[in-house]
């Protein structure tokens, strides 16, 4: 019996243990215009963050690895996430350039796209604006 609830116990363990990680996956970039090329960016809870390019053609290039990200700004656009309370956000509209932030979380896909310089979401633009901070320059 104590060997069933040993069991039980580390059973219960593992479960709530992955669910407090959480998978995210987060893309953003912009794109549009003439061309229809778009600048894809995304990471995930590892950190590895990459870049991909959409031709206007439908034609997509490989994602290439950038850069790890350190773990304290993982956590940041996590907070940002948060405080922007993204799953509630519902911005779509897009026009001739479009910039967007789209989130994958707990099986759930969240998108945002709009064509102006701001959002009209301040907490929407400050986590933009994270994101491009953590483009590698070159």
């Amino acid at each position: 019996m104590q060997k069933n609830s040993l069991i039980i116990v580390l059973l219960l363990s593992a479960v709530t243990l992955s669910a407090c990680k959480t998978t995210f996956t987060i893309s953003f970039g912009s794109g549009g215009g003439f061309t229809g090329a778009t600048s894809i960016y995304s990471f995930d809870n590892t950190g590895k963050l990459y870049k991909q390019e959409k031709l206007g053609s439908g034609l997509t290039a490989q994602p290439k690895e950038l850069a790890k990200l350190k773990t304290k700004d993982v956590k940041a656009v996590k907070k940002l996430i948060a405080a922007v309370n993204f799953p509630t956000v519902h911005i779509d509209k897009p026009g001739n350039m479009s910039k967007f932030v789209n989130l994958t979380e707990g099986g759930h896909d969240y998108k945002t796209t709009w064509s102006e310089s701001s959002s009209g979401n301040t907490s929407l633009d400050q986590l933009y604006e994270k994101l491009n901070s953590l483009i590698p320059k070159k």
